[in-house]
C-alpha cells in the first residue's frame, strides 16, 4: 500500500467542493484527499450503476460533527491506494447521518463513521466504523475477493438473514398495563451509576430519555431515590467535563465514567432535550440552582446556533478538542469551530418545546417569543405545498426529504408546548393538522404504530419501513396530549 498522503489545504477542498459532482458532500475541514473518491449519492442510480457493472457498493455515513469522519477522510480516505481501489472495484456512496436518518437507522454498524459493503441490491456483506488505513486496505480486497468468489454463499446468507428478519417483523400485540412502568423502572435503577450518576458505566450518554422518565416518576410517587438519582446525575453533567463552563452548553457525551473527559461536538438535538429536562427539574426542584444550567444552554444556543436570517436554529457545531481545552482568551485567538447551519425540522421542533419549558422556568417572555418564531420558521420554510410535505433538512438549496415520523412527532409536540402557553391559540389547528397528516401517511392502520416513512421507492433496506420506538413514543405522547 502507498504512503498515506494528506496534500490538498482547505482552500484547495472549498474549490473540489465547487465540482458539481462532489459540492453535496462535506469532508473532513482539515486537509485530506476524500473527495477524490468518486462519491454518489444515496439513490437508485448508485445502485443501478452497481447492478449493471456487478460490483459492491461501498457506503459511508458519516456526520459534519463526527471527529472519528473526519480522521477517517484525513486517513483511510486519503490514502492514494485505497482511494484507487474503491474507485476501481465499488461504487462508494456517501451519506450524511443527520439528513438521512433513515439510511443510518437501517445501515449503522455501532457509531460514526459507519463503514458499510453492500450487494447491489443494497444487502450487508460486511462493516465496520472507523477503519484505519491497513485495516481498510485488508477489507477492501477481502470483501472484493468474497463478492468475486464466494457470490452465491453470500446470496444465501442473506436470504436466511431476510426470513429471520420478516419473522422478527411480525407484529407482536400486547396489553397496555402499568406493570410495565414498573419493569422500566427497575432496568432503569439496575443500570444507575451510583458513584458517579448517570447510566451505564464509559463511553457516558446523558440518557436524556431515562431522566424525563425519572422526572415523571417522581412527580407521579415522590419516592426519595428518584430524586437521588436526578440529583445526583443532572449535577454530575452539570460540573463535569461535558458542560462547556466557559461558552455554555453541552458535550454530546462523556468518554469517561466521572463524566470528566467529552467527547467535543456540540448537537441541537442534544442540548434542546437537556435544556428540556434541566427546566423541568428546576420546576421539580426550584432551590436546587438547575435555572442556571438552564441559562447557560440558552445562551450558547442564542449565541452559536441561532440563525437570524431564518428565524431557526443551525444543526451542530463541530468537535475540536484543541479549541475546547483552551481558556476564553485562547479561543478567541484560535477562532470557533464550524457551525453547521443545516435547518433540520425534528431538532428545531425539539428546540421549540425545549425553550416554552425553559420561558415557563425562568418566567421570562423573551425565551417563549424565540419558540414562536422557530415554530413559525418551520411551518414557513419546511411544509412544502401543494400535499403539504413536513421536509427533514434544508442546507440552504432547498428542504428535502419528506414525511419522515420524526418530524412529524416532534412538531406536533411544539405546536401543543406553543398552544398551552395561553399565547398562541392558532397553533392548536396546526397541531391538529399535524396529527391528522401524520396518521394518514404513516400509521400502520393494520398492526398499529407508526412507520418511520411513507411508502416510497429507496433502494436496499432503506425500501423496507420501519417503526422505531422513540419516534412512536415521541407521536403517541402528542396524540395523547
Amino acid at each position: 500500500m502507498a504512503p498515506l498522503l494528506r496534500v490538498r489545504s482547505v482552500r484547495q477542498q472549498d474549490r473540489a467542493r465547487r465540482d458539481p459532482r462532489v459540492s453535496e458532500f462535506r469532508f473532513s475541514p482539515r486537509p485530506n484527499r476524500a473527495n477524490e473518491i468518486q462519491w454518489r449519492s444515496w439513490g437508485d442510480a448508485a445502485f443501478g450503476e452497481a447492478r449493471e457493472q456487478n460490483k459492491p457498493v461501498l457506503l459511508a455515513i458519516s456526520a459534519v460533527w463526527c471527529h472519528w469522519c473526519h480522521v477517517m477522510d484525513e486517513t483511510s480516505y486519503s490514502t492514494a491506494d485505497i482511494i484507487n481501489v474503491i474507485n476501481d472495484r465499488y461504487v462508494p456512496v456517501r451519506v450524511d447521518n443527520d439528513e438521512r436518518p433513515d439510511v443510518n437507522r437501517r445501515y449503522n454498524m455501532g457509531g460514526w463513521p459507519s463503514t458499510v459493503f453492500l450487494t447491489p441490491e443494497g444487502e450487508i456483506i460486511h462493516g465496520g466504523t472507523y477503519i484505519a488505513p491497513e485495516p481498510m486496505w485488508q477489507a477492501l480486497n477481502g470483501v472484493d475477493e468474497v463478492w468475486s468468489t464466494k457470490r452465491e454463499e453470500i446470496a444465501r446468507g442473506v436470504a436466511e438473514l431476510r426470513e429471520k428478519e420478516a419473522a422478527a417483523r411480525k407484529p407482536k400485540s400486547g396489553e397496555l398495563s402499568a406493570d410495565i412502568v414498573d419493569t422500566i423502572g427497575a432496568l432503569v435503577r439496575g443500570q444507575y451509576d451510583p458513584q458517579f450518576g448517570g447510566f451505564g458505566r464509559a463511553p457516558k450518554f446523558p440518557q436524556v430519555r431515562l431522566l424525563r422518565f425519572l422526572l415523571d416518576e417522581y412527580r407521579r410517587h415522590g419516592y426519595p431515590d428518584l430524586a437521588h438519582m436526578l440529583h445526583k446525575t443532572l449535577g454530575a453533567m452539570a460540573a463535569g467535563g461535558m458542560h462547556d463552563k466557559i461558552e455554555g452548553g453541552f458535550f454530546r457525551y462523556a468518554t469517561t465514567r466521572e463524566w470528566n473527559v467529552p467527547h467535543y461536538e456540540k448537537m441541537l438535538e442534544d442540548n434542546a432535550e437537556l435544556l428540556a429536562v434541566y427546566a423541568e427539574a428546576h420546576r421539580t426542584f426550584p432551590e436546587a440552582g438547575y435555572d442556571r444550567v438552564v441559562r447557560d444552554v440558552v445562551r450558547w444556543m442564542d449565541a452559536v446556533l441561532w440563525r437570524d436570517d431564518v428565524k431557526a436554529f443551525a444543526g451542530s457545531q463541530d468537535a475540536d478538542e484543541v479549541y475546547y481545552e483552551l481558556d476564553g482568551a485562547g479561543r478567541e485567538k484560535h477562532g470557533a469551530p464550524f457551525v453547521d447551519k443545516t435547518i433540520y425540522t425534528n431538532w428545531n421542533a425539539l428546540a421549540v418545546s425545549a425553550y416554552v419549558a425553559a420561558a415557563d422556568a425562568l418566567a421570562d417572555d423573551a425565551i417563549e417569543e424565540r419558540a414562536h418564531q422557530v415554530v413559525r420558521a418551520i411551518a414557513a420554510r419546511m411544509v412544502v405545498s401543494p400535499e403539504r410535505q413536513l421536509m427533514h433538512f434544508d442546507r440552504g438549496e432547498g428542504p428535502r426529504v419528506a414525511d419522515l415520523l420524526g418530524d412529524w412527532a416532534a412538531f406536533l409536540q411544539a405546536a401543543l408546548d406553543e398552544y398551552e402557553t395561553g399565547k398562541h391559540r392558532p397553533a392548536l389547528a396546526g397541531a391538529i393538522q399535524a396529527a391528522t397528516t401524520m396518521r394518514e401517511r404513516l400509521e400502520d392502520t393494520a398492526d398499529g404504530g407508526f412507520f418511520d416513512a411513507p411508502e416510497r421507492a429507496e433502494p436496499g433496506r432503506v425500501a423496507l419501513r420501519e417503526k422505531p420506538i422513540e419516534d412512536n413514543a415521541l407521536a403517541a405522547d402528542g396524540l395523547l396530549r
